[in-house]
């Protein structure tokens, strides 16, 4: 089997399961996993243990990578956030991008990781992609993470099933 296609699917178990831990503890695995996680637009930051910097990548760049199989065999995935390439409704853009599954191990917050991808995932749109909007549905104990970069409140505060009060949030870069 190829070796960059197993690869792909053990980053995404991590990314899944550290999703499911944080965003749906109550074990709601068909919400973290997203029909564009292998899109070829979309982009995952993810932080692990005991490494300084974060690492930024695509399934359809990741192949036979010692890196990544040294990073998942002597560390934990700890920190995860996704770029998706969608407008509001959902639907495709090449000019709008969605902050998706930011997630923190409970034993890694209040470190600053989740403030690290925040501002990689901005930087990285506002450097490598045309974009006039990125947008976010935000837990409400999380506003102030988004706020410090800039994203402003679009919303009443609104439920989503499983995780709680959400408001959307944009930044335009």
């Amino acid at each position: 089997m190829d070796l960059g296609y197993e690869l792909n699917n053990l980053v995404l178990n991590k990314i899944i399961d550290l999703r499911l831990k944080v965003l749906y503890p109550t074990g709601q695995k068909n919400k973290v996993i997203y029909t564009k996680d292998k899109d070829i637009k979309t982009v995952h930051f993810l932080f692990w243990s005991d490494t300084p910097d974060l690492v930024i990548f695509n399934f359809n760049e990741l192949k036979d990578n010692s890196v990544f199989q040294n990073l998942m065999e002597f560390n934990n995935l700890i920190g995860t956030g996704t770029l998706i390439a969608e407008d509001e409704n959902e639907l495709a853009s090449d000019t709008q991008w969605r902050i998706r599954g930011m997630a923190v191990d409970p034993l890694y917050q209040g470190h600053g990781i989740g403030q690290k991808i925040v501002k990689a995932m901005v930087n990285y749109v506002k450097n490598h992609k045309p974009s006039d909007l990125i947008w976010c549905n935000a837990r409400v104990e999380a506003l102030t993470l988004y706020q410090r970069f800039g994203f402003s409140i679009e919303s009443e505060v609104f439920m989503i099933t499983g995780a709680g009060p959400h408001r959307r949030l944009h930044l335009k870069p």
